[in-house]
């Protein structure tokens, strides 16, 4: 069944190991205000919410979130959010 098998590894590409392992490893490396930040994407706030509940402005929420990225080896919230489900 070669078409199972395809479909299979696109799957397992998409979550490797690795990648998660990097993931958690990371979340220990978020600061104070990052990891703030981080439990209010896992609870699905929105952007404008994040923003002001810390009272901060559009431009210093992405350098957080270049930074958030960066350190979970994640490239998008989507994809934070992903991984963090497959966490659970």
């Amino acid at each position: 069944h070669p078409e199972a098998t395809a479909s299979f590894s696109v799957v397992t590409d998409s979550f490797d190991p690795d990648q998660v392992s990097c993931f958690i490893a990371g979340i220990k490396d978020l600061t104070p205000t990052e990891k703030r930040i981080y439990d209010f994407y896992i609870a699905r706030a929105t952007t404008r919410e994040i923003r002001t509940i810390l009272n901060i402005t559009e431009n210093t929420l992405k350098f957080h979130n270049k930074n958030i990225y960066g350190k979970l080896g994640v490239s998008s919230r989507k994809q934070l959010l992903e991984i963090y489900k497959k966490l659970l």
